[in-house]
C-alpha cells in the first residue's frame, strides 16, 4: 500500500466489514502494525464499533497475520518494541476471537487454515528472522494500485489503465 503505511489493517478491517461474504487476510508487519496499534481493538473490541455487548460487531471474516521480525525494516533495522511486547498478546486483550504464534513454515500453515476456518477475528504472529533479500520496486503508480484494489473488491479482478474501469 504505497502511501499508507502502517494502514494495512484498518483497510482489512474496513473490507471485512463491507464484505462479510469474503474471508479477508491481512498480511502485516510488526513495524507496520506498531504505527497504528490502535487499530487491534478496534477489529477486536465491539464497544469501539457500536454495538451492545463485546465481540457482536467484530468481522468474523478476518484474519491478521503480522511477520514480525523485531525490527523496523525499511528505515535501517532498528530495534522495535515488538522485541518485549507481545503482539499477539496485545490482540488477545484488543478481543481478537483467537490468537497464535508460529516460528515455522508448517505452523503458518496450520494456523492460517485453522484462522481461515472463521469465527474471528483471528490474529497469528509469525516469528521471522530480520534477514533481507533483494525486492524489485512495485512498478505501479499509486492511482494504478487504488483502481485494481476497487476492481477486485467489486469481483472485476485487476483493473489497468490499459483495460479501463
Amino acid at each position: 500500500m504505497i502511501g499508507s503505511m502502517g494502514l494495512a489493517s484498518a483497510i482489512g478491517l474496513g473490507v471485512a466489514l463491507s464484505r462479510p461474504d469474503l474471508t479477508i487476510v491481512i498480511f502485516d508487519g510488526d513495524g507496520n502494525l506498531l504505527m497504528n496499534l490502535g487499530i487491534l481493538p478496534m477489529i477486536g473490541g465491539a464497544p469501539v464499533l457500536g454495538a451492545g455487548s463485546r465481540g457482536e460487531q467484530r468481522p468474523r471474516n478476518l484474519v491478521h497475520i503480522v511477520f514480525d521480525n523485531e525490527v523496523y525494516g525499511s528505515t535501517g533495522n532498528q530495534v522495535s518494541p515488538s522485541r518485549h511486547a507481545r503482539l499477539d498478546a496485545l490482540a488477545s486483550a484488543a478481543g481478537y476471537a483467537s490468537t497464535a504464534a508460529v516460528t515455522d513454515a508448517a505452523a503458518l500453515r496450520d494456523a492460517t487454515v485453522a484462522a481461515m476456518r472463521g469465527g474471528g477475528p483471528s490474529f497469528i504472529l509469525a516469528k521471522v528472522t530480520p534477514a533481507e533479500q533483494p525486492a524489485p520496486r512495485i512498478p505501479y503508480p499509486p492511482e494504478e494500485i487504488r483502481d485494481r484494489f476497487r476492481g477486485a473488491l467489486r469481483g472485476l479482478g485487476p483493473v489497468t489503465a490499459e483495460r479501463g474501469r
